[in-house]
């Protein structure tokens, strides 16, 4: 029989030929769907700056000022390792362990006796007989984070590529501070340790836990179903126990600002769960 002829005697058979194809085609779609990605491990890594005022002025003497501890650490590095949980397509669920690192701390005082600025932590070493400078360094002040956070991250364009997002952290922190004595070292090396007395090295601030938060903005793109790049920019701040500063009007707490670049890796389809 002329298939042509089939289908004018029965024009209901092509409606079906057409239902079956348009259900092959979005098969898959739904498949897609069924098996999204639930579980992924997150890791990054990134730099994060102090912020804040970085002076206070001197409780004894007029025009001179002193720096705040936190807001003179220079740029530093982080890394986070992750777990995340998609509840839905947009709404995620991740909780992060992070290590944070500063080892330099730097901040230019002003003399207004001479009109002039100098660097708090520099010191010179002068020649025993005569004035001339034999050596010249600065101190250090070091600072470590550890941090275990939790937060709800909404996607915004989960069927996209380029799929933003953002998200607010709460992290418990272990932060501590150790300054460096570097000028003792200097002494010792050229023998007279005599005339410095015992090394200030110390811990500036120990023991000190607080709670923080972190509120995040970021883009992740998808490479393919298992993996994704991410970059996020946030802002950090921690209460820390000020009990634990070893000079009390240094009290304040950590702000910061942070930026991460990561990947996301996605094992597990909400079927093998």
């Amino acid at each position: 029989m002329n298939p042509k002829y089939c289908s004018e005697i029965f024009p209901a058979h092509n409606n079906i030929r057409k239902f079956l194809i348009a259900i092959l085609v979005i098969l898959p779609v739904l498949a897609s769907a069924q098996f999204e990605r639930k579980i992924s491990v997150n890791v990054s890594g990134g730099l994060f700056r102090t912020i804040g005022p970085k002076e206070y002025p001197d409780p004894y003497y007029i025009d001179f000022e002193i720096p705040y501890l936190m807001p003179n650490f220079q740029t530093g590095w982080t890394i986070f390792g992750g777990i995340q949980y998609n509840i839905s397509r947009k709404f995620s669920l991740e909780g992060n362990l992070g290590f944070a690192r500063s080892g330099y701390w730097y901040y230019e005082a002003y003399d207004p006796d001479y009109n002039d600025y100098y660097c708090w932590m520099c010191w010179e070493i002068y020649d025993e007989y005569y004035e001339d400078a034999l050596i010249s360094g600065e101190d250090y002040l070091t600072l470590f984070n550890l941090s275990i956070g939790f937060a709800p991250k909404y996607y915004f364009l989960p069927s996209k590529r380029i799929n933003p997002y953002a998200l607010v952290e709460l992290n418990f922190n272990y932060t501590s501070v150790d300054f460096i004595d570097s000028e003792y070292e200097a002494y010792v090396e050229l023998g007279r340790e005599d005339e410095y007395g015992e090394s200030a090295s110390e811990t500036w601030m120990e023991k000190s836990f607080g709670l923080g938060f972190s509120p995040v903005v970021g883009t992740e793109f998808s490479v393919n179903d298992n993996i994704g790049i991410f970059f996020q920019a946030g802002y950090w701040m921690i209460l820390l126990n000020k009990n634990e500063f070893e000079y009390a009007e240094e009290e304040e707490n950590f702000h910061a600002l942070k930026f991460q670049l990561g990947v996301r890796m996605s094992f597990w389809k909400s079927k093998e769960l």
